[in-house]
């Protein structure tokens, strides 16, 4: 339910994945499928490619509109991610819909206010990668790891929150 509240909330009403002017250059490149052309947002072309292919060849929608359809999916995902990991942490399901309250309505003005679409999918990816290690399935949470890390190596600094979230009470 939480899923796709907040996907239909991203994508009919356009909180927080509308794509800026300064992404011209990054919508080009997924639509050139230029994969590596800018190593640094390698992840968020990786996915923008995939979802371009999908949206945009086979079902006729816009490169942007695929971009921000992809943008929703995983920002939703990232949410009901933490989700779990609170109310597995917490053991308190109110608390839990708090913890996402915030972080979909923060990270909509972090969009807002930054214009860079690539840093959406970084939290995102992160909290699905947390989800998946306190699950103990550690191999897919360092392939979605990974993801994270090659869409920005500077954002490492989110990694303690593995040592919050996951440590005993």
């Amino acid at each position: 339910i939480i899923f796709f509240s907040l996907a239909f909330l991203y994508i009919f009403l356009g909180y927080g994945v509308t794509i800026s002017n300064d992404s011209v250059t990054n919508v080009e490149q997924i639509v050139e499928m230029e994969l590596w052309s800018r190593s640094s947002h390698f992840s968020f072309h990786l996915f923008g490619i995939i979802f371009y292919l999908f949206f945009s060849k086979l079902i006729g929608l816009s490169a942007i509109t695929s971009i921000e359809i992809m943008l929703a999916i995983i920002s939703a995902a990232g949410a009901v991610s933490l989700y779990e990991v609170t109310l597995k942490k917490f053991n308190n399901a109110k608390q839990a819909l708090i913890t996402v309250a915030i972080y979909a309505f923060a990270s909509g003005i972090f969009r807002f206010s930054c214009q860079i679409e690539y840093l959406i999918l970084v939290p995102s990816l992160s909290l699905i990668s947390l989800y998946f290690y306190s699950r103990g399935q550690n191999f897919i949470a360092g392939i979605f790891f990974s993801f994270f890390l090659l869409t920005s190596i500077l954002l490492v600094l989110f990694t303690p929150m593995f040592l919050l979230f996951c440590s005993y009470k």
